[in-house]
């Protein structure tokens, strides 16, 4: 073994007078003068890779982490897509240790989320479960992308119960707060995110704190909606549209001014004051999307949070809440694939393009069919967009689905609450309750507005 050891370690250096085996053992030794020998003197022997397959980066990370050293690869919070690609390669090629497949497996997950939710499931479906609190939390993740609210609250407040270290904690409040969110729950919500802001590590380096930021700001801002208050959620994003100009946040800007122009949609919808400067500021992000959008290909957009689907979304609401045709025929391509991916994991971006063409289709019946309406509806309850479906099937004067779908949503948020919340939150659902009531089967006259100014919107 040390005869291959040695002629590997040759084979990599460029030095014709390289160290032989002796003298880097000697090196390792005196690097760890104060371990008493054992596997620690043999570091530097775990620094030489003898994987060259693909996997060999993140067996090696996986040893470097075990030996207490900093990874030279991770799918951390600074990960990109290339690395999420990298280790799902590794992992399909069964490249990877066993024991690096399941200390990577929960960090997979967590990036399938952002990235490819095809391998989303595949994940989930290949390896056990287990217990840790980046497990829980990556499965809470899994759950609530496929609308699974009830399984995901639970991994979230299993993975708390036992206190996990900072970084995980700050992504599980920040988790439950947006599940809230998605129950139409925004007190509840913004208690989980002052405790994800009590969570803030004073060892944080200058980009986490701004990473950290960000998202606290976009998940305020949804808190905001749908407390009724569009003009404070704009200060929210326009606050976090600043950290990306700034370049802290990489390449989140379009994310951002995507965010926006859909919040100032629907804020047109209302006659309060300011309407004007609302209408010029939606006004310049829709021409930035309609150029932003123009190079890509639809057929190219992938299965996950794909900018470019979000802000084609976005522009099909501002669209609608514009009566801007021309933006919606320009929307004809996305509309016309929506209908292909219906049947995605989250088919729900999709699914809204087609329902804001087809709140226009009484004035151009060529922008969506029927039929198209139809199954974008059944695309969103098999996703469990229960609330959003009732919404749009409101404005569609759909009674049947929305009566059904909103009575669904209801069920569906006192079993959550029954497993896993307090008195407070249980008021506040039943508080909510009635406004949602009061919005979605009432008169229609002023609808629109309503649902504005109560935050009962499809976020």
């Amino acid at each position: 073994m040390a005869r291959i050891i040695d002629a590997r370690m040759r084979a990599r250096d460029t030095d014709p007078e390289a160290s032989p085996i002796q003298t880097v053992l000697a090196m390792g030794r005196e690097i760890n003068s104060s371990e008493a020998g054992g596997v620690f003197s043999l570091t530097l022997w775990g620094e030489m890779p003898l994987d060259t397959g693909s996997g060999a980066p993140w067996n090696h990370a996986h040893w470097q982490r075990w030996n207490g050293r900093r990874p030279t690869k991770a799918l951390d919070d600074r990960h990109t897509a290339a690395d999420f690609a990298s280790a799902m390669d590794s992992w399909r090629a069964d490249c990877l240790w066993p024991v690096t497949e399941q200390s990577l497996h929960p960090a997979m997950i967590w990036a399938a989320e952002r990235y490819d939710h095809q391998a989303m499931l595949e994940l989930r479906g290949r390896a056990p479960l287990d217990s840790t609190a980046e497990s829980l939390r990556a499965y809470a993740k899994d759950a609530r992308r496929t609308g699974d609210y009830r399984r995901a609250m639970d991994y979230v407040t299993t993975a708390l119960r036992d206190r996990p270290p900072l970084p995980i904690s700050k992504d599980l409040f920040l988790l439950r707060a947006n599940i809230l969110i998605d129950m139409n729950l925004p007190n509840a919500a913004q208690r989980s995110l002052d405790e994800h802001e009590d969570c803030a590590d004073s060892s944080d380096d200058e980009a986490t704190r701004i990473a950290d930021e960000a998202k606290r700001l976009d998940a305020l801002a949804r808190v905001c909606i749908r407390l009724g208050r569009p003009d404070l959620a704009r200060d929210k994003l326009e606050r976090k549209l600043s950290l990306s100009s700034s370049g802290a946040l990489g390449q989140d800007r379009p994310r951002v001014q995507t965010s926006l122009l859909y919040l100032l949609a629907w804020s047109l919808l209302t006659a309060d004051g300011g309407l004007q400067a609302r209408r010029a500021r939606a006004k310049e992000l829709a021409q930035w999307g309609i150029n932003f959008l123009r190079p890509e290909s639809v057929a190219n957009t992938p299965e996950a949070n794909h900018d470019k689907l979000y802000l084609a979304r976005a522009l099909a609401a501002y669209a609608w809440a514009s009566g801007d045709y021309d933006i919606a025929r320009m929307l004809a391509p996305w509309r016309h694939f929506a209908r292909e991916r219906l049947g995605d994991v989250d088919p729900g971006p999709w699914s809204y393009i087609i329902h804001f063409g087809h709140l226009m289709a009484e004035r151009d019946p060529s922008l969506v069919h029927e039929s198209d309406y139809q199954r974008a509806q059944d695309a969103l309850k098999e996703a469990r967009y229960d609330l959003e479906s009732a919404i749009f099937a409101t404005l569609a004067e759909d009674v049947m689905t929305r009566d059904t779908m909103y009575r669904r949503f209801n069920t569906r948020r006192k079993a959550l609450l029954h497993d896993a919340t307090d008195e407070v939150t249980t008021a506040e659902a039943e508080q909510r309750a009635e406004t949602e009531h009061a919005v979605l089967f009432a008169t229609r006259e002023h609808i629109t507005e309503r649902m504005v100014m109560t935050g009962v919107l499809p976020l």
